[in-house]
């Protein structure tokens, strides 16, 4: 199934691609550092939440819940976001973005499937070829701020480097990346609780400041 085109705008070459999204993969637990993730999936099964078959742990969702459009509906009260860094495969190359993991809290202690299959994923277009940001990948940081709060701040040096996590994807089954689009996780929140804002922004941001973002607003729909 492909879902809408995405308007992606190269920031390296001013370029703009149109992107056919063919699938949505949402990947998760994967911090660099494996004690560090044992111990949140230890910290989540406390909370009920299942532990993941596998780490890196992948979610394949639908393709039309990926958005632009800077707006998205809501049906939960506890939903919330999450920066993250996201890859995009087009004609055997690959380039990262940014966007939002927007999941619906009060359903993971069910399903994380379904929690994050319940909101729409918002993504910017401001893209970079990979290869441009590989040599510089761990002096990078993700941030993000919930109705202007700040939310999460972390080096992406916390995380697995992106053709890693790819690896990791392709091992688990995944095989064709040509129109992929997979988040790639996220790093802590800062005071470790869940915001339910009604506006969201990200960043992804080296030394000088922000390269690419990504913000949108959270309606509740009763």
């Amino acid at each position: 199934m492909t879902g809408p085109p995405l308007t992606l705008h190269n920031q390296l070459d001013k370029s703009t691609l149109e992107f056919n999204p063919r699938q949505l993969v949402i990947a998760g637990y994967t911090g660099r550092d494996r004690g560090n993730v044992q111990r949140h999936i230890d910290e989540l099964a406390e909370y009920g939440i299942a532990p993941p078959q596998s780490v890196p742990a992948f979610w394949d969702l639908p393709v039309d819940l990926l958005t632009q459009g800077g707006v998205i509906g809501v049906t939960s009260a506890e939903s919330s976001g999450e920066v993250e860094p996201v890859l995009f495969g087009m004609d055997g190359h690959f380039y990262i973005g940014l966007g939002s993991d927007h999941t619906a809290r009060d359903l993971e202690r069910q399903s994380i499937l379904a929690s994050k299959a319940s909101c729409g994923k918002p993504i910017g277009r401001e893209v970079f070829p990979l290869d441009e940001l590989n040599d510089d990948w761990d002096r990078l940081s993700l941030r993000s701020y919930a109705d202007d709060v700040p939310y999460q701040d972390s080096p992406v040096s916390a995380m697995l480097p992106p053709l890693d996590i790819l690896e990791s994807y392709k091992k688990s089954g995944g095989v064709d990346t040509e129109g992929l689009v997979m988040f790639l996780g996220t790093v802590p929140v800062l005071d470790g609780k869940f915001r339910f804002s009604t506006t969201f922004r990200g960043e992804l941001a080296n030394a000088a400041g922000p390269l690419i973002s990504c913000s949108y607003k959270i309606n509740r729909r009763d």
